[in-house]
Formats: structure tokens, C-alpha cells, sequence
């Protein structure tokens, strides 16, 4: 009898569920960022950007981080910066609460979708729980996924409910275009998004092609068409010489697309540890006959095509980067959206079986298989937070700490030795001295690995201690 209470009570406040249990699942698994997390590598340079443009040095609209324009962003830093410093803590608090709210904002979407309020809360669970997407919520410096996910998945939802005939349909259209449009002012991902809009929108527009013409529809879709249109462009004209595209890590080329399907499982079964040169033809001819099988089977399912091309499309922009093997998975912060999409893939294919009363009890395997792969996916995690980021995170205090002691010492010249974590990444080290330290750039030297250096008077050496993962000052 209490069991039938409280799953009255859960259906009948589905909004506030949702919510609960993504704010749970993700304070359990990341919490403990806020406590032990630290800023490292480009997180330097971010804080420095944004106390650049906390100053009136930059401005939020206009400034570039090296070629990567986001407004959003450059607003977050600075803000960041002038209410909370140095405090790493209210950065992970942040990017948490992005994840809790999409998960959110997922299981409402697969609700509205699929009519099944269990469904959303697999949605839900399986957001939250993030999988093999983990990296916006333990690196400060890739929230901007996370960020631009949320900006997606509410872009989608307002478009729904205006097409759903729900209240406020001009309200709605608003909301999908504000955040579509601060999407593409966070990452370039993003980018795909008006194409996704287009494609679920398009079955509501045949159905009733009379609302095509209406004028809070026309003036969408032409608004939507030419943000679009103007920001392409305007990305080409930045990206076209960038160090991406000229050195040629970034390239179009047919051949990286047969990478989709493993990066399709990728998104729930944690392959990073599994796949190899030997397997990954396997894994590949299993991953596509499984997607050539659903596709089949569930073939009139509209929303499942919505799912996997979501996830498709929001690969299509970072598939082209150069890799080593041709099954080479894409980073952790890259899957945030791709997962996304499998998400609904899965959900649409759940609440069809559930449609049959003899596949009932596979519908349910189904979600408890997924949930199963997830929690080892999390594992997976928790191993290489052990094994890498518990590093990263020393290597960022460590850089803090030299940074304080510079700025008491003031040398006139601070070189710097290039054996260190990140030695390729020297604007984060410039960036640390300039916030930390009141240092310019001007008077840091990064050395070569072949090069000669007598240091001068009142000039210091910064060195890297394997051992102790510590940096040093070494002076005249």
C-alpha cells in the first residue's frame, strides 16, 4: 500500500521527480569536485580572458579565446572571476547545477516525446548519471558543453511545446530561439542545433501545414534561418586560417565518418578500456548490424530517428579531427550531446516495446541493462580520476602556489624550464602569472628543450619536480 502511495505521489508531481532525482544522482556522483577539484591547463587562461574582459581590457561581444569566439563564456568568466576569484569550488558548483538541470530538461523532453512518464525518468537516470561524458563536470574548462547541451535540449523542448498546442505558443517560440541563440554563442557544436529543429519540426508542419504560414511561425524560422546563415558564415571566416584548419587537425574527409557507429555505443558502453586495433572491426560490424536492426524493426518510429540524429549530427562537427586509428573514440567532453541523442534513441525504442504487452518485461531489461552500463561507465570514471585528474588537479595547485610566490618575489624575469605537465600550453602559464602573479608576458621566457640559459640577476627559473609534482623556483 505505501509503495502505491509513493508511486502516486511520483506521478503526480513527474516535474518535481525529475528534478530530485537528477539533483541526487548528481550531487552523489560530483559533489565531491566542489571540496577537492582545481583549475589546471586552460582553466588558466579562461580566468585570465575573463579578468581581461572583467577590466574593460576586452569586451564580452567581441573578444576571441584564441580562435574560439563565445560571448556566453567570456560573460561566465568574468563574472566568475570578479564574485568568486580564485575559488574553484563555485566553478564545479556550476557546472554541477548545468548537469542537474539538464537531466532535467532531457526527461521532460522524452516525456513530451514519448508520453511515458517512466521513460523520462530513464531519461532522467541516464543524463545524470552521464557515463562516459563526465569531463564538463570535472574540468572547469569543458562546462562549456555541458553549457551548450542545456542551451540545446531547452531550445528543443519550448519548440515542442509550441507545436503541441500547449499555451503560449509565441512564448514558447521565443524560448527556443533565445536559447538557440546563446547555444551558438557557447560552442561552435552548436551549430547543428537549427538543423535538428528543422527535422523534428518538420512532421508537425506536414501534419498541419496550414501553421506553417502563421506569422509567429514564419517569423521564427526566418529568424531562425538567418542567425543560421550569419553565423556559419561568420565561423568559416574565423576557422578558415586557424592553426585547426591550416596544420590540418581539423579536415573534412568522408573516410572519418565510418568512426559512427562505435562512437554511437561508445555513448553507453564504456569501450575506452575495451576496444583495441585487434577488436575494433568486431565492434564496429556488431554496432552497425544493431543499428541496422532497430532501424528496421522500429522503422515508423519517429522519435527514434529524432534521437540518432541528434546524435549524428552533433558528432558531425569534431568527427573530422585527425586521429591515430580509425576507430579512435572521441574525448569525453565531445559525447555530453551525442548522449544526448541516444538517449531519446533508446527512450523511443523502450516506449514501443512497452507498447506491447509481450516485450513489456524487455522494455524493462532494456532500461536496466542501460542503467547496468552506465554505473560501469561511472566506474570507469572513478579510475581515471585516480589515475589522471587527481595529477592535473596537483599540477594546478601547484602552479597557484608558485603564482603567489611570484607575485611576493616580483623577479624581473621568470623563465621557465620545458620539462613540466602542459609545457605546450604556455598560455595557461601566462595566464596564471598575469591573474596570480600581476606578472605580464612580456617578461616570462619559456625555454626549449635544447636551449641555453644563464640566468641574470633578480631573474628566477621555474622548474617541474617529478617526484614531488611540485613546481620550484631555482634563482640566480
Amino acid at each position: 500500500m505505501r509503495i502505491l502511495t509513493f508511486y502516486k505521489f511520483i506521478k503526480e508531481r513527474t516535474k518535481l521527480s525529475y528534478f530530485l532525482l537528477s539533483l541526487v544522482i548528481s550531487f552523489v556522483l560530483f559533489g565531491w569536485t566542489v571540496k577537492y577539484g582545481f583549475f589546471f591547463s586552460d582553466d588558466f587562461t579562461w580566468i585570465w580572458h575573463g579578468s581581461r574582459i572583467a577590466n574593460g581590457e576586452l569586451s564580452a561581444l567581441t573578444a576571441h579565446m584564441s580562435t574560439f569566439y563565445s560571448p556566453v563564456l567570456n560573460y561566465f568568466y568574468a563574472f566568475m572571476g570578479l564574485v568568486f576569484g580564485l575559488k574553484a569550488g563555485w566553478y564545479f558548483l556550476f557546472g554541477i547545477l548545468v548537469s542537474v538541470f539538464t537531466a532535467f530538461f532531457v526527461g521532460l523532453l522524452v516525456y513530451k516525446m514519448t508520453k511515458s512518464s517512466f521513460v523520462g525518468f530513464v531519461g532522467v537516470a541516464l543524463c545524470a548519471l552521464v557515463g562516459g561524458t563526465y569531463e564538463p563536470l570535472i574540468w572547469i574548462g569543458a562546462n562549456m558543453h555541458s553549457i551548450t547541451a542545456l542551451f540545446m535540449v531547452i531550445s528543443t523542448f519550448a519548440l515542442l511545446s509550441a507545436y503541441q498546442k500547449t499555451p503560449r505558443v509565441v512564448w514558447w517560440l521565443i524560448l527556443s530561439f533565445v536559447t538557440l541563440v546563446l547555444a551558438l554563442a557557447t560552442k561552435e557544436v552548436a551549430v547543428v542545433l537549427p538543423v535538428i529543429l528543422f527535422f523534428i519540426a518538420v512532421p508537425y508542419l506536414l501534419k498541419e501545414k496550414r501553421s506553417f504560414f502563421y506569422l509567429k511561425n514564419v517569423l521564427y524560422w526566418l529568424a531562425t534561418s538567418a542567425i543560421s546563415i550569419i553565423y556559419v558564415v561568420q565561423q568559416y571566416l574565423w576557422q578558415r586560417d586557424s592553426i585547426w584548419v591550416t596544420q590540418e587537425v581539423w579536415k573534412f574527409s568522408p573516410s572519418s565518418l565510418i568512426r559512427l557507429p562505435i562512437i554511437l555505443l561508445d555513448a553507453f558502453i564504456p569501450l575506452k578500456n575495451i576496444i583495441s586495433s585487434q577488436n575494433a572491426i568486431v565492434y564496429f560490424v556488431i554496432t552497425l548490424c544493431l543499428f541496422i536492426y532497430s532501424i528496421y524493426k522500429f522503422r515508423n518510429n519517429k522519435i527514434m530517428y529524432i534521437g540518432l540524429f541528434w546524435a549524428v549530427m552533433t558528432i558531425l562537427p569534431v568527427v573530422f579531427f585527425k586521429t591515430a586509428v580509425w576507430w579512435e573514440l572521441l574525448p569525453s567532453r565531445y559525447m555530453y550531446n551525442v548522449r544526448i541523442g541516444m538517449i531519446i534513441f533508446v527512450s523511443a525504442i523502450i516506449v514501443e516495446l512497452f507498447s506491447d504487452l509481450k516485450k513489456k518485461k524487455f522494455a524493462y531489461s532494456l532500461s536496466v541493462f542501460l542503467l547496468i552500463t552506465s554505473f560501469f561507465q561511472t566506474i570507469a570514471m572513478f579510475e581515471t580520476v585516480k589515475k589522471e585528474y587527481i595529477y592535473v588537479y596537483q599540477t594546478g595547485r601547484s602552479l597557484y602556489q608558485i603564482s603567489l610566490t611570484l607575485h611576493e618575489v616580483q623577479p624581473s624575469k621568470v623563465v621557465v624550464h620545458w620539462h613540466g605537465p602542459f609545457n605546450n600550453n604556455h598560455a595557461h602559464m601566462v595566464g596564471a602569472f598575469a591573474v596570480i602573479s600581476n606578472i605580464p608576458e612580456e617578461k616570462i621566457v619559456f625555454l626549449n628543450k635544447n636551449d641555453n640559459y644563464e640566468l641574470k640577476s633578480n631573474e628566477v627559473l621555474l622548474g617541474w619536480d617529478d617526484k614531488t609534482e611540485t613546481y620550484f623556483l631555482t634563482k640566480n
